[in-house]
C-alpha cells in the first residue's frame, strides 16, 4: 500500500468531483450531465443498477482506501454559485456520507476534507467595480463557505474531517494573482508587487483567520499552494506542493514535456547544492525542512504527469508520464541523492495530485503504465523464469526500478482458481527465476503458471497468459 510504503506520514489524494451525472441541483435548475465535463462512467444519478459505477463515492473511496489514501480531499466548489451546485450535491456529499458510514466514535478508514478552490467565488467577485468591492466579495464568500464546510462536514461526525494538531484544515486552491488588477472591470484586487506595498489578499484572509480560524469560530486553519512560507502572513498555517507546467505549449517546445521538477526546465538536485537548486521542488522541500514554524505543516507532492489537450480549457500542456518515471522522482525527492530534507524533519503528509483528474491527464485511479505490455513464463529444467516485454519506442524509461516484485500463481489446468505460490520479495524486482521445486507438486501433475508483476505503489500490476506445466 503506498501510506505503508512512504513511512508514518499520511497520503493526501486529491479528488475532483464534477465526473458525475446530477442535471437536477437544489437550485431547482439544470446544469446538465457534468456541467461540461467529461463523461467517464460515473453516474451517481444512473437508473441501471447493473451499473458498476452508478455508485461513485462509495466505489472511488473503496478503491482509495485499498490503495492506501488516508485523507480525501475534495476540490471544492462552495455553497454559493449555482452552476457549481453538483459538484457538492452528488459527489462531494456522496463521498462524505459514504466515508461516514464505515466508521463510528470518531474511527473511520479514511478521513475527509476540502480544497477550496478559486472557482467557489471568483466568477462572482472578479465582477466586482472596486478592489475594496471585490475584497469584501471574496471575504463574505469565504466565511459562507466556511460556515457551510463546518456545519456540513466537521460537525455531524467527530474525528471524520482531517485535523492537524486538533485543529481543522482547509486547503486552499486561489492566490491573490487569480483577481489581479486590470484597467477595467474585472479585476480589481491588488496583490504585492515591487514598490507596491498594498496587499488585498493579506488583508481579506487576515480578516477570515480573526473570524473563523485558529481558536475562532470553526478552529480552521489554511494551506496555500507553495510560492512562499508564511505568506499571506498570520493566516497561512502551512503550504503544499504542485505541479507547476511549463507555459510552452507542447507543439511549440516539446522538451517541455521533460520539466517535471521545474517550469523553467531546471532539474531537481537535492538538498545540499552549491548554489542552492532552483528547481521548484528542491526550493519546496529546503524550506519545508527549514522555514515551517511550530503548528504548521508542509505537503509534499506526488504526480505522474499532465496533459490537459482533453480539457475544454487545455492549452496542449504535456507533462510526459516517462512510463512512471516522473512519479518516481517525485516520491525519490524525499531522498534524492542519499540525502535527506527529513533527517531531522520527518514529512508528515504527501499529496497524490491528482486522484481522478482524466481531463488533465494526472489521474492516478486506473494504476500508471510502466510501459510493461508482457511477461512470458517458461519453465527449463527445474527452473522457473519469466522475460518481460514492452512496445514503448523510448526504452530508456521503461526499468524495472518502478517494480517492487512478483506474485507466482498456480491455477489446475483450465480452471480459474488461481493459489497463490510464491513471492519474489522486495528488492529483488531484477529477479525473473525461481526452482519450480518449491511448489512441492506430485509428479505428473498438471498446472497453469501465472506470473505477475506487482507495481511500485500506484503503478500498474501485470499478469502473464497461464503457461501449462508438468511436474517432474
Amino acid at each position: 500500500m503506498l501510506a505503508a510504503r512512504l513511512g508514518p506520514g499520511k497520503v493526501i489524494c486529491e479528488y475532483q468531483p464534477w465526473f458525475s451525472v446530477n442535471p437536477q441541483t437544489s437550485f431547482g435548475g439544470n446544469v446538465g450531465p457534468y456541467n461540461g465535463h467529461k463523461d467517464i462512467g460515473y453516474d451517481e444519478d444512473a437508473d441501471d443498477s447493473n451499473n458498476q459505477f452508478n455508485s461513485s463515492a462509495s466505489t472511488q473511496n473503496t478503491a482509495m482506501i485499498n490503495r492506501g489514501c488516508n485523507i480525501d480531499l475534495i476540490d471544492f466548489y462552495g455553497f454559493i454559485e449555482p452552476s457549481q451546485d453538483f459538484n457538492q450535491d452528488t459527489t462531494t456529499n456522496g463521498v462524505y456520507a459514504d466515508l461516514a458510514s464505515r466508521g463510528t466514535d470518531g474511527s473511520y478508514p479514511m478521513q475527509f476534507a476540502v480544497m477550496e478552490d478559486k472557482g467557489a467565488f471568483q466568477a462572482d467577485c472578479n465582477a466586482s467595480v472596486s478592489n475594496t468591492a471585490e475584497e469584501t466579495c471574496i471575504e463574505d464568500a469565504l466565511e459562507s463557505d466556511m460556515e457551510g464546510i463546518f456545519q456540513d462536514y466537521i460537525l455531524p461526525n467527530p474525528g471524520l474531517y482531517w485535523t492537524d494538531d486538533g485543529v481543522n484544515v482547509v486547503a486552499i486552491f486561489a492566490s491573490c494573482s487569480d483577481f489581479s488588477p486590470s484597467a477595467t472591470p474585472p479585476g480589481k484586487l491588488v496583490c504585492p508587487s515591487p514598490g507596491v506595498t498594498e496587499d488585498d489578499w493579506q488583508t481579506v484572509w487576515t480578516d477570515l483567520i480573526n473570524t473563523v480560524g485558529l481558536g475562532a469560530q470553526y478552529n480552521m486553519k489554511f494551506i496555500f499552494e507553495y510560492g512562499n512560507f508564511g505568506y499571506p502572513e498570520y493566516a497561512s498555517s502551512g503550504e503544499f506542493a504542485w505541479p507547476q507546467l511549463s507555459g510552452y505549449e507542447f507543439v511549440d517546445n516539446t522538451i517541455t514535456q521533460f520539466w517535471w521538477c521545474d517550469p523553467n526546465g531546471d532539474p531537481c538536485e537535492g538538498p545540499n547544492q552549491t548554489p542552492p537548486s532552483p528547481a521548484y521542488l528542491d526550493r519546496f522541500y529546503t524550506d519545508a525542512s527549514t522555514q515551517v514554524p511550530e503548528g504548521q505543516i508542509a505537503v509534499g507532492l506526488l504526480y505522474k504527469g499532465f496533459d490537459d489537450s482533453n480539457a475544454s480549457w487545455g492549452s496542449d500542456r504535456v507533462l510526459a508520464q516517462q512510463c512512471g518515471q516522473v512519479l518516481l522522482g517525485t516520491a525519490g525527492e524525499l531522498a534524492l541523492g542519499g540525502e535527506s530534507y527529513w533527517a531531522s524533519h520527518q514529512m508528515r503528509y504527501m499529496q497524490v495530485a491528482t486522484w481522478n483528474d482524466y481531463e488533465e491527464g494526472t489521474e492516478v485511479e486506473s494504476g500508471v503504465n510502466n510501459c510493461y505490455t508482457g511477461i512470458t513464463p517458461s519453465v527449463s529444467g527445474n527452473t522457473l523464469s519469466w522475460t518481460l516485454s514492452t512496445t514503448t519506442a523510448n526504452e530508456s524509461y521503461v526499468t524495472t526500478n518502478s517494480i517492487y516484485g512478483y506474485f507466482i500463481w498456480t491455477s489446475p489446468v483450465g480452471s480459474d482458481e488461481i493459489t497463490l505460490r510464491k513471492i519474489v520479495t522486495p528488492g529483488s524486482a531484477g529477479s525473473t527465476s525461481l526452482d519450480s521445486t518449491d511448489f512441492n507438486f506430485s509428479a505428473g501433475t498438471q498446472v497453469d503458471i501465472y506470473v505477475e508483476m506487482i507495481g511500485m505503489p500506484l503503478i500498474q500490476n501485470l499478469m502473464s497468459p497461464p503457461y501449462k506445466w508438468t511436474a517432474p
